[in-house]
């Protein structure tokens, strides 16, 4: 697809906020169809590991790293999947840029779906009871599965 085509695909839609994700966007993603997606009038959002540079003009980036080694400078929002009790996402806190207003990014943990319902059990009350001793930590669900949506 051209990116002619994806802003005319995605202008379609009414809402005119849109979320790149999927595998690793800053793979395709180009400061032209970023700036073709303002022209149309969307806020654009990535979510992204962080491991490769972004087009600078992006409105919100969301962050979920794979590792502590990141290649972004600006950082909206830090999701960071929870493994259970004894994981300590804290450790991504040191790795992270500051934004250019100097004020860090907004802090999330999703729990670690492991297919396994029994454990996603045990890992979803870990998360919880995290957040609850971390308070700057807010929970983060994948509520297209806890619907079961697929």
């Amino acid at each position: 697809m051209s990116e002619d085509e994806i802003v005319q695909e995605a202008s379609r839609e009414k809402p005119r906020h849109i979320v790149i994700t999927g595998g690793e966007p800053a793979l395709q993603l180009t400061e032209s169809l970023v700036d073709k997606l303002h022209e149309a009038g969307f806020f654009v959002q990535v979510e992204t590991n962080g491991t490769l540079p972004l087009p600078q003009s992006i409105d919100w980036v969301t962050c979920s790293p794979k590792s502590l080694h990141l290649s972004i400078q600006n950082i909206d929002e830090l999701k960071v999947l929870y493994k259970g009790e004894g994981d300590n996402p804290e450790h991504f806190l040191n790795s992270l840029p500051k934004k250019v207003s100097g004020r860090g990014p907004r802090l999330y943990l999703q729990p670690l779906d492991t297919g396994d319902e029994m454990r996603n059990r045990i890992i979803l009350r870990d998360t919880i009871a995290y957040i609850l001793q971390h308070p700057k930590w807010k929970l983060s669900l994948q509520t297209h599965k806890l619907l079961g949506i697929k």
